[in-house]
C-alpha cells in the first residue's frame, strides 16, 4: 500500500490534454479561414446582395416621391456705380450673410405661399429651400425643391422676386438685382437611383457576409481532422471515408424525417 508521501510522486505517464493546453490561441480568429468561409459561399452572398439592390431600386421607384430643382441667382448691391470698388466688394459680400437669412424669414416665405397658392406652412416651405453663396461672390442662388417641376420654377420665381423686395424695404438698400430666373428642371434631383441601388447592394453585402461569418464563429462542431486536432489536442491516425451508398441512405432518411414533419403540421 502507497504511502502519502509515494502517493504525491506517482504522475500519469499519458495524460489528458485539455483544449485550452492544447492550443493556448484557439479563441482567436483565423483571417484566413474567414475569408475561406466568404469565398466559399460566396455565390449566396453575392445574391443576397442582389437582392437588396433590387430591393432598394423598388423603394426608389415606386415608395419615394421624387423632387425637382429650380435655381435662380440674384446678385447683392451697394451702389449704383458701375465700377465696384474693393469696399464695395466687401460690404457686398457681408451683406449676403444677412440676405440669406432675409431670404428664409416667415413673411417672405408666408407671401410666396400665398401668392403661389401653396398648400403648405411657411415651416415646410423653409425646408425645400436653399440659399447659397458662392465663395468671395456676391451672388446668390435660390433653390426651391417640389415634386413638380413646373411649381418648383413658380415658387422659385416668386419667392426671389418677393425677398429682392423685402430686402430693399427692410434693410433701406438697394434691392438686389434678379440676375437667373429658375427653370423647369428635365430631370428629378433626389432621390439618386444609382447610389441608392449601390447602397442597397453593399447592404445586402455586408450583411449577408456578416451572417456568414457568426455562423463560422458560433459552429463549434468536429467536422474536419484539422478541427480535432486544433480543439482536442489530438493526432488523427487515420480516417474512413463515407461510403456513397451510405450517404445516399442517410439522405433517404433525412427525406422522410422532413417528409414526415410536414405531413404531421399539416394534420395539426
Amino acid at each position: 500500500m502507497l504511502t502519502e508521501e509515494e502517493k504525491k510522486t506517482v504522475t500519469n505517464p499519458y495524460p489528458i490534454q485539455s483544449s485550452a493546453a492544447s492550443s493556448p490561441d484557439q479563441d482567436t480568429i483565423d483571417l484566413f479561414e474567414v475569408f475561406r468561409v466568404i469565398a466559399h459561399n460566396i455565390w449566396a452572398i453575392l445574391l443576397t446582395a442582389l437582392l437588396g439592390a433590387f430591393i432598394t431600386a423598388g423603394v426608389t421607384r415606386f415608395l419615394i416621391t421624387p423632387m425637382y430643382t429650380s435655381t435662380s441667382m440674384m446678385i447683392v448691391l451697394t451702389k449704383e456705380t458701375t465700377i465696384a470698388s474693393i469696399a464695395d466688394l466687401q460690404i457686398g459680400t457681408q451683406l449676403t450673410n444677412d440676405y440669406k437669412v432675409l431670404i428664409q424669414s416667415r413673411p417672405v416665405l408666408e407671401k410666396t405661399i400665398k401668392q403661389t397658392g401653396l398648400s403648405i406652412d411657411y415651416q415646410k416651405l423653409r425646408d425645400m429651400i436653399t440659399v447659397t453663396n458662392a465663395q468671395d461672390t456676391r451672388i446668390l442662388e435660390i433653390s426651391v425643391e417640389q415634386p413638380d417641376p413646373k411649381l418648383a420654377k413658380k415658387v422659385c420665381d416668386a419667392l426671389t422676386n418677393i425677398s429682392s423686395e423685402y430686402i430693399g424695404d427692410k434693410m433701406e438698400v438697394q434691392a438686389p438685382k434678379v440676375i437667373e430666373e429658375g427653370e423647369i428642371s428635365p430631370e428629378q434631383t433626389s432621390p439618386n437611383m444609382a447610389i441608392n441601388v449601390t447602397v442597397g447592394f453593399l447592404v445586402g453585402f455586408l450583411a449577408a457576409a456578416a451572417v456568414v461569418v457568426i455562423r463560422y464563429l458560433m459552429n463549434e462542431s468536429i467536422v474536419t481532422e484539422d478541427d480535432v486536432e486544433r480543439y482536442l489536442g489530438l493526432t488523427t491516425l487515420a480516417s474512413i471515408p463515407e461510403k456513397e451508398s451510405e450517404k445516399r441512405e442517410r439522405g433517404r432518411r433525412s427525406r422522410k424525417v422532413r417528409h414526415a414533419e410536414q405531413k404531421g403540421k399539416r394534420s395539426s
